[in-house]
């Protein structure tokens, strides 16, 4: 039976006391009517709208207040400006009648009735009021003021687009990188105060399916109203009103009116040097309740940079290879006012063929010496993939239907070779030229050096399809806020693979070949699929809810792969990449196999919530969400005419997932104080081995890199605390401070044996505990100045990484290898602007300190500093230039090669002729020319140079077009 420790059986018991005693404060409460008044065109609210209650005699009788901000509980953290209106009645059958108006607009009578209020019914929203505007024109009104470039309302942050200046012709991707508390990657990954954004939204809706890059780099910046940050739910969760479920940190870029209503069209082309172009078209036609989005990429690029963007990129990502990009694809989205019907799909395409060569020098660290690896490589990849997704849901008397299905294929088809050697002493000039003629005209101290030499061809070919879909319907308990629902998914996934595969290995000073191959391995059939269903049921009482979800999950997995050792015909092998007559006689029944993997997994969960106010008028929420459960697996492996039946069951806590959270909220503008949060959060997860690496079987495919089954592996478990702590005193001032720690039992790592006479690795899967991490970050925004034009950004991070792998070397056997990596950076940006004009200081300090009791391991201790300046300025007559100038610098790692400055200046100049449609752009990238195609790594094992095709200086001159067609009315 497993143990947990003693803080998480304390944290067990505050937790569950906790929820029982708030449930002693639930009590009954009169019915609240809630209600929004929306305009009726773009169905945004109306903050400065008014609301009569009418009585018998038609006369106004009492006048209520209208909400121009959210405090709602269940408010979803949104806070867009709500018109919103609530009072208590009596809870018995009875008419209301409202009087509804706003400057502008042309008022309206609403009635509404209540009647067959439930025992348990606290709520309930009348219909959305829509007003149209009124038949007069209004005056135009000038208004000047400061901007203000970020402030916060409750606990939403807001960022006022129009407050940064960014050069003519920027995508989304450069407004993001320029907000203060935010990074953003070039993998689309964005982090708001050190947190994690989990959902991008436009407009409040996804886009093509939550894809960032497709987001980032086609939406201009000059369409953006503002960026609000927010903790909420999925669309899907709101729709269904599972309201339950942990809210996420969300990210949603609001348009401009003039841009979220009638066509939108974005197009630029361009051409440089080194035969660089590129081209995108971006085209959108909006209503109030439709979207049709179609947009289109190609480019040889292979880069993501652009000049004058505030971002984290390093030398060290610099892309290998010359890279070049297709992207089509199509988006769409209908919801109707009411939010009772939608229907939303996307369709895509995106291809890549890439050309790379390599040459890379590695040391790796030994405790018994260490050994030195050379190799050239090239590589040609192409694939192309095609996906798409459509998502429907309508409701209707309480009950809520949604379905989605999806599907994608993908065929890829890639070539390498590669010819490397590897030594017990360091060597000098190990060109591909020497490596080629090691054996021939080697000088003897290499020769008495070199472990082995091997020539590698590789060629495969894979094409994959998936199709997947699902549905859910969840029902209102009439006269009751509690729900119950039922789901269903199936998804099936089959790919079929062929690869080649040609080694020539030679060991020692032995120029005859210690090992021959020639492999073809077809996979085929590989398919997977899954089956998940689930019940549950919501409920709410007051300020407590809850849920109880019960999930079956039933996967199938049939995997089959046949590897032909066509070294075995001798001379009738025929040539590489045509498969000879009788291949079938050849093949390797020790490195084939066939699989069959069925598992079942039954879960039952519990979520329970508190969330409301407190009698100071604090907020307070407790969650409490464990969850256990049942999976058993069966695995027939099936190879070298033996087979070897693998079942595993976990029960209980061996699988289980606990989650917990308390926040406490205090303070704000109401108060005249500073919003405070604070946040503990504590977890369990539970990993299980792959059971594929339960099979004690060997693979050799590979001669140099053999691969061992382990039957005695057991489950990980991963426990995580959480400290978040935000605090406002002003709306243009924020600071938060996070601190994560997590320890695993039995953690699930590759580790390997050496030996050093052959240069052979095994590798093996293996259970250790005691990594774990530590983790704190404090993030610091300021806004000030007489007009607020200057922006400080500041984001301490410091951390602690202790790490245990298995690695053995010399006949000894695999043993723990513990290594520490402490780690402190600091990022601060400051940032000045001034009309049109903006400039910003940049600096990133990063010390890292790696060391390990280990024999013969060498300690790292090294600094990483890049500094510069980046600025964007509005020159008369259309005119703009953007640049940025940073300094990177290396030290500590003891080696000229490592220890060096880069410096990297990049510029941009727009001309935007009157009207605005037009923007002719003249980008330079390393101007300086002090990039180059080495790129330098060092860590726990060891030490890497890598020398790659890339091309880093270059030019490119581009014209883009706008257009902006708006409804007449």
């Amino acid at each position: 039976m497993k143990t947990y420790p003693l803080h998480t059986a304390r944290l067990f018991i505050l937790l569950i006391v906790s929820l029982v005693a708030v449930m002693a404060f639930a009590e009954e409460k009169p019915l609240t009517l809630y209600g929004r008044i929306k305009e009726s065109v773009f169905k945004n609210d109306l903050p400065e709208a008014w609301v009569y209650t009418i009585d018998e005699n038609g006369n106004r009788k009492d006048s209520l207040t209208v909400w121009n901000k959210s405090n709602s509980m269940f408010s979803d953290g949104v806070i867009n400006d709500f018109a919103r209106i609530s009072f208590l009645v009596e809870r018995k059958d009875s008419v209301y009648v409202f009087e509804v108006g706003c400057e502008g607009y042309t008022p309206r009578t609403v009635v509404y009735k209540v009647e067959n209020v439930g025992d348990r019914e606290d709520t309930r929203n009348i219909p959305d009021i829509y007003l149209d505007r009124a038949p007069h024109k209004l005056r135009e009104v000038e208004v000047t003021a400061s901007k203000i470039k970020f402030y916060h309302r409750g606990d939403t942050i807001v960022y006022n687009a129009d407050a940064f200046q960014l050069a003519d012709g920027s995508m989304l991707d450069a407004l993001i990188s320029q907000l203060p508390g935010v990074e953003l990657s070039d993998n689309g990954r964005i982090t708001v105060n050190g947190e994690f954004v989990e959902s991008l939204l436009l407009n409040g809706k996804h886009f093509f399916d939550g894809n960032n890059n497709i987001m980032l780099q086609n939406i201009g910046a000059y369409t953006v109203k503002n960026v609000e940050v927010y903790r909420g739910h999925s669309l899907m969760e709101k729709f269904h009103d599972n309201l339950n479920a942990p809210k996420r940190l969300t990210m949603d870029v609001k348009l401009k009116k003039e841009y979220s209503i009638g066509w939108i069209a974005n197009a630029q082309a361009g051409y440089g040097t080194e035969s660089r172009f590129m081209g995108r078209l971006f085209s959108a036609w909006f209503t109030s309740s439709t979207e049709v989005v179609f947009l289109g990429n190609i480019n040889n690029l292979n880069d993501n940079r652009e000049p004058g963007k505030n971002s984290s990129w390093t030398p060290e990502q610099m892309p290998s290879g010359t890279r070049r990009y297709q992207l089509a694809g199509l988006n769409y989205q209908h919801r109707v006012p009411s939010g009772n019907r939608f229907a939303r799909g996307n369709i895509t395409y995106e291809g890549n063929r890439l050309n790379s060569s390599t040459v890379t020098d590695r040391t790796n660290f030994f405790s018994t010496g260490n050994t030195y690896d050379y190799s050239s490589a090239g590589d040609r990849y192409k694939d192309f993939k095609v996906r798409t997704n459509h998502s429907f849901g309508r409701k209707f008397n309480g009950v809520s239907i949604s379905a989605d299905v999806a599907g994608s294929y993908s065929r890829t088809d890639n070539t390498s070779s590669s010819l490397s050697a590897t030594f017990d002493s360091e060597q000098s000039g190990m060109s591909l030229q020497a490596l080629e003629a090691v054996y021939a005209t080697g000088l003897s101290e290499q020769l008495s050096s070199i472990i082995n030499r091997s020539r590698q061809l590789n060629n495969g070919l894979n094409k994959a399809g998936s199709v997947n879909g699902g549905a859910m319907l969840s029902y209102k308990i009439p006269q009751s806020p509690d729900r119950i629902y039922a789901q269903m998914a199936v998804s099936y996934s089959s790919r079929k693979s062929e690869a080649w595969h040609d080694i020539n290995v030679n060991y020692s000073d032995n120029s005859i070949a210690g090992i021959r191959q020639r492999n073809y391995t077809y996979g085929s059939p590989d398919s997977d699929f899954t089956l998940r269903a689930g019940t549950g049921y919501n409920w709410r009482k007051g300020m407590l809810s809850g849920a109880v979800k019960y999930d079956y999950n039933f996967h199938n997995r049939d995997r089959d792969s046949y590897m032909y050792a066509l070294e075995r015909l001798g001379d009738d092998m025929g040539v590489y990449g045509e498969l000879p007559a009788g291949y079938q006689s050849c093949l390797d029944a020790g490195n084939s196999y066939t699989s069959r993997l069925c598992e079942n997994k039954h879960t039952l969960s519990l979520e329970l919530m508190y969330l409301g106010k407190l009698s100071n008028g604090n907020s307070l929420q407790i969650r409490f969400e464990p969850n256990v459960g049942v999976l058993h697996s069966n695995l027939h492996y099936f190879s070298d005419n033996k087979a070897y039946p693998v079942s595993r069951t976990s029960a209980l806590f061996s699988i289980a997932d606990l989650g917990g959270s308390i926040r406490y909220q205090w303070g704000g503008p109401a108060k005249k104080s500073a919003m405070q949060i604070l946040t503990l959060k504590y977890g369990l997860d539970t990993g299980t081995p792959d059971l594929l690496h339960l099979v004690d079987v060997t693979n050799t495919s590979d001669p140099l890199n053999i691969s061992v089954g382990n039957p005695d592996l057991k489950n990980s478990h991963t426990y995580k605390m959480g400290l978040f702590y935000m605090i406002s005193p002003k709306n243009y001032m924020s600071n938060t401070v996070t601190v994560d720690f997590s320890v695993t039992d039995n953690a699930l790592v590759r580790g390997y044996y050496y030996d050093k006479t052959t240069g052979v690795r095994y590798n093996k899967t293996y259970n250790v505990s005691g990594n774990n991490s530590l983790k704190a970050e404090n993030v610091f925004n300021l806004q000030f100045g007489r007009r607020k034009q200057f922006t400080l950004s500041s984001a301490t991070v410091a951390g602690n990484i202790h790490s245990v792998d298995m690695v053995g070397t010399d006949g000894m056997e695999p043993a723990p290898s513990k290594v520490d990596t402490r780690t402190l950076s600091e990022n601060i940006r400051v940032s000045w602007q001034i009309g049109k004009h903006s400039l910003s200081l940049n600096g990133v300090v990063s010390d890292r300190r790696t060391t390990s009791s280990r024999d013969g391991f060498n300690d790292i201790n090294a600094t990483h500093y890049n500094y510069g300046v980046t600025g964007s300025f509005a020159l008369p007559a259309g005119f703009g230039i953007s640049t940025d100038f940073r300094l990177y610098t290396r030290r500590g790692y003891g080696m000229r090669q490592l220890d060096t400055t880069d410096a990297v200046w990049n510029a941009r100049a727009t001309y935007t002729p009157r009207g605005g449609r037009w923007v002719f752009t003249l980008d330079g990238f390393d101007l300086l020319r002090r990039l180059n195609n080495i790129h330098y790594a060092v860590t726990a094992t060891g030490r890497t140079v890598t020398y790659t095709n890339t091309l880093p200086r270059y030019i490119l001159f581009s014209v883009q077009y706008r257009l902006n067609i708006q409804p007449k009315k």
